[in-house]
Formats: C-alpha cells, structure tokens, sequence
C-alpha cells in the first residue's frame, strides 16, 4: 500500500515544479517507510512512496524498473506467489521476493492480459521506454484510487487528488457529483470527481498514453473466474463451496511480511472472516473493536463472547465526543470529499489505535453489504420481487425478515402500510419494473454505496499508514456472489444467508440470529447532545454558499435547532456542514 504519482509530457513542454513536490508533502502517509521520484527520460517521470508490507528490503523500493519497464504501483497482488512460480517457468527471473516485481514482469511479458490472472487491488503506472507509451492501470472494482488530469499538454496522475488541485490553473465544482451526493450520498462511481476536469481512472480500465494520443480501454469484463454453477442446486454444495473459496481468499490476504489484524463490529461479516481465519485456516490474528460504552448500539459483549473461545485480546477503540467537531476538518482532509456521515471520524480513531499498536495491516469486511443484501432496502427489494412474481408467502417472509432486519436504535423502522405503499408507488406512479433483487444490489454495487465505501477505507486507513484488505472483494468472491441465488442472499433465515448458514456451522448463534443491521458506527446522538458539537456545525452550515442547494442549507439548520437529534436528522445537517468545509478547504 502506497501512493503513485507522476507525469506524461503529451508534447514537449515544461512540467509544473510545483507537483512533486507537493506530490511527496500531501501524501506521505500513504507511504512513509521510503519515498523516491525517477525522472525516466525526457517525457515522463515516476514517483512512489511506500508503506513496506511485502518483501521489507530495499530491492523493493519503487519505482522499479527492468529491462526498458519500469513501474510504480500501489496495492497488494495476493497471489504473487503463484504468478512468479508461473512465470519462473517461462524463464523469467527475479532478483525480489515482492509482488511489485511480479506485476511489473508479467505486464513485460504478457501485456495487460497478465491484470485478469492477478487477484488483488492495485493502481499503477507502467511506463515502455523504447515506445514511449505509459500505461496507467486500475483493479477490478476500483479499490486503489488513481486520479489523473491534463493541463497545458502533459498529464498528471496521482493516487490522491489533493497535488492534482494544487497545480490546476483553474478550479470548479463538478455539480453532477454535489448532486449525486446531495440526493443519493453517491460518489466516486464513474471517472467523475468533484472538480471539473479531474478525473479517476474507471474501475477495472486502463489508459494508454502516447504521443498525442490517449485511449482508456475495459480490462475487466465480470468473467474472470469459472465454476459449476451446478452447486446452487445443492445447499450442503453452495455452503461448502463457499466457505472454501472464502477461507482462501482470507488466507491469500494473510500473505505479509508485517503484523496482521482484524476490525470486529459485532456483524456477519467481520464475524465470519475472524471464525474461518481461526476455525478453518488455524492462524492467529489480533481483533480490534470500536465501543459506544452505554449505548444500545455498542457490540461489545458479541465481539467478547466470539473472541473469548480462542483466547484472543480485543483492543477497543473509543472517540471523544467532546473532541468531535475538532476532528471534522482532518478527516475530510483525508476523506477528500464527504462520505455518509460522521462514522468517519469514529473509522479514523480505530486506524489510529492500530498504527500505534504496531499493526500495518487490517482485515475488514468491506464488500458483503453490497453483494448479498445486507441494508433494509435491498431486502425490502427482494421481497417486492416475490411480489411481482405472486409468491406472496415468500413475499411475506421477506418482509417479516425486513422488519427484524431495521435496527430501532438507528431510527430504521417499517410498517406493512408504508412497505406496501412503497411498492404501489413505485409500479404505479413511478412506472418502474426495475424493483428486482439483483437490479437493487447492482446499484449499491455500482453506484451509491460501494464506491464510496472503498473510497472511504482507502483514505482513512491510508491516514494511519494501515493497509485495509476485504476478502469479499476478492474477485472470486464477487462473481460467485453475482451467480448465486437469491435464497443463499436473503431468506427467512435473514440478509446474507450465506453467511449465517457458514455461522450456523460453527455455532455462532448469538450472532447469525441477530437480523438487525447495525455495523461500525459513530453515536451521532451522543455527538450532537453537546452544544460545542451543535455550534460548529451551525456555523459551518451558515457559511454554506450555493444558492442552487439553498434549500437543504433551510433544512439543515432547521434540524440542528430541534431539542433532540436522532440519528436520521443528522444526514442532511452532515451533508451540508461537510460540503461547505470542502469548498472552503480548496477555496472552490
């Protein structure tokens, strides 16, 4: 895990001195165990600085080069170890022990064909000497950021988009994502970004630069990895199959020279990684958890009760409420633009408790929400599937599932008038078809939660020098996922069956019975019950200066003057109060 940054000159003219510079200053904690910046030749040049996670030596500092290639690259390729062994017997030599050298021969040898063998998550930059062609690449499901601008004929490309907006000659917001923010809390799911005229590189593209001419192609086309589907006929198969694909994807992200550890909130997801990490793999690792002591929301005793067994230690992680809006503007520092709400701050806390215990690598659950319906509207999506198809007995217990699965303490609750006039509206008055299951989880894939989620986990892992890895975002994983039936998703067992039944297994029943939703999360309540809290976001908010959004800035300030604040009051006063830190912070 690192940062990558550099330039191509598209026609010779003169780089901004400025950008390494600054380059180097914004994000050295993305990488401060080694940084370096080549000038290859006249055209381009290569910057890294790198966070030392496989292969500790120098040899593997970057940019690295072999032959006419050189490379600088960000993230982890999992099965490096197979690829080499694959490689050595082609001929191919290696003076590392990391992945790095790996990526940067197989792209030698193979072309950009060799990124739909590689399992992991990367960004990088490989520059052909001889032909003078760069290419800038980005993983399956745009994991690793890369951003990249053209001013004045040369283009610039960096991990993060800080050094980008501090050489650009002009700066303007991009309204189609305040927009998407605004209206659907969705970022980062295309290659817009915030300014106009920067840009992110597509998950699962690449560019390819040469003089005078730039082209972005699809690497990735959802077809990566084949299996017999025939399994999903047979539960006792699926689940086998399942927990065997899920235990080597943890085990490949195991794969460190470094200290590894767990994030445990208490749900499915964490729960099931730490189970089969110490149930099926038989290895160690260390749990850290974030606690809300006194608050119905706090998961404490679950994480105590599923770690206690195997004898493991759990560090917990508290913030300081009191200190909250102190914070603010550092984590939208890292965050770069505003993600769902202020559990951003309580993410950045853990992060830091495990950089100060030593760890450089994390194991987190990011991912399973989105694929097998963990959130109450994908459930509710599938049971307006069952509705449409008259299985209205599934379609029932569905919604009895729907109902379990809202969390109170979050302020989520239904009612069978409300469920069932959220599906008349949609049929009816909004002449949409599209209330299937699977179009649902393709949107939080795609569009409005998971590309922000893995934004979100970079930077703020990345502002502690912590490397975050997702066995559900093993590519595997996912278009396993993808395949499988909806009764393996969401069943009267509950959201992401799968996983409970894997549970069920390992008799971890106080936890795959629990169909609440619940996760990570920052006591927004207990934030805004201090008038120190309430005061700077007024104040934030007040400074809010776009007339087009004029009415949400009402809104928001309406909410914050309320005697009590919950927890859905909190989503627009967040909205408005961060955007309006954003403009200031880059003066746009």
């Amino acid at each position: 895990m690192c940062s990558i940054f550099g330039y191509y000159k598209i026609k010779k003219k003169e780089i901004n001195e400025r950008f390494v510079d600054n380059a180097f200053n914004f994000m050295r904690h993305r990488g401060p165990d080694n940084e370096n910046f080549l000038n290859i030749d006249a055209k381009v040049g290569f910057g890294h600085q790198r966070l030392v996670i496989i292969d500790t030596s120098d040899k593997a500092n970057q940019p690295m080069q072999t032959n006419s290639s050189y490379i600088s690259f960000n993230g982890e390729i999992y099965n490096y170890i197979e690829l080499k062994n694959e490689l050595k017997k082609n001929n191919v030599n290696f003076i590392t022990r990391s992945d790095t050298e790996v990526l940067l021969k197989g792209l030698e040898v193979e072309g950009i064909q060799f990124l739909n063998k590689c399992n992991g998550m990367f960004a990088f930059a490989f520059y052909n000497k001889e032909i003078k062609e760069l290419i800038l690449g980005r993983d399956r499901f745009g994991v690793k950021p890369l951003h990249y601008m053209i001013q004045e004929d040369v283009l610039y490309f960096s991990s993060e988009i800080k050094p980008l907006i501090k050489i650009k000659n002009k700066l303007e917001k991009n309204l189609k994502i305040y927009n998407s923010f605004l209206w659907d809390m969705a970022t980062d799911f295309d290659e817009a970004t915030f300014i106009k005229d920067i840009y992110q590189l597509k998950k699962g593209h690449y560019l390819v630069c040469s003089d005078s001419n730039i082209k972005i192609k699809q690497w990735y086309f959802n077809n990566d990895y084949n299996f017999d589907e025939k399994i999903f006929e047979n539960e006792n198969e699926t689940l086998d199959f399942t927990e065997t694909l899920l235990s080597d994807a943890i085990d490949k992200r195991l794969r460190s020279d470094v200290p590894v550890c767990i994030t445990l909130s208490g749900g499915l997801d964490s729960t099931t990684i730490y189970t089969l990490t110490k149930e099926r793999l038989k290895k160690d690792i260390t749990p850290f958890t974030f606690r809300h002591p006194g608050s119905n929301t706090d998961e404490y005793e679950k994480v105590i009760n599923l770690t206690a067994p195997y004898n493991d230690n759990v560090y917990c992680i508290q913030s300081d409420y009191e200190q909250g809006h102190k914070q603010i503007e550092e984590t939208l520092y890292y965050l770069e633009f505003p993600i769902w709400n202020l559990s951003a701050v309580a993410y950045m806390d853990v992060y830091k408790g495990i950089r100060d215990r030593g760890f450089k690598v994390v194991l987190e659950g990011h991912g399973s929400d989105e694929q097998l319906g963990g959130y109450p509207a994908i459930v509710r999506s599938a049971a307006f599937e069952y509705l449409m198809n008259l299985r209205l007995k599934k379609a029932f217990e569905i919604y009895k599932v729907l109902n379990e699965t809202n969390n109170p303490y979050l302020e989520q609750r239904n009612s069978f008038l409300r469920f069932f006039g959220s599906f008349v509206k949609k049929i009816i008055f909004e002449k949409r078809l599209d209330t299937s299951f699977d179009h649902a989880i393709q949107d939080i894939f795609d569009y409005s939660i998971l590309p922000t989620t893995l934004r979100a986990f970079d930077r703020l892992t990345m502002r502690s020098s912590v490397e975050s890895r997702s066995p559900f975002m093993d590519y595997r994983i996912v278009e396993l996922f993808k395949k499988m039936p909806i009764k393996y998703k969401v069943s009267e067992l509950g959201s992401k069956t799968i996983l409970r039944l894997i549970l069920k297994k390992y008799n971890k029943d106080y936890i795959y019975k629990d169909k609440r939703k619940m996760g990570f999360a920052y006591n927004l309540p207990a934030f805004f019950r201090l008038k120190e809290n309430r005061d700077y976001m007024k104040e934030q908010i007040s400074k809010f200066s776009m007339p087009e959004y004029g009415k949400f800035k009402r809104k928001a300030l309406l909410s914050l003057a309320e005697n009590y604040i919950g927890w859905k009051d909190t989503v627009l006063i967040w909205k408005i109060a961060s955007l309006s830190i954003i403009n200031k912070m880059y003066s746009i």
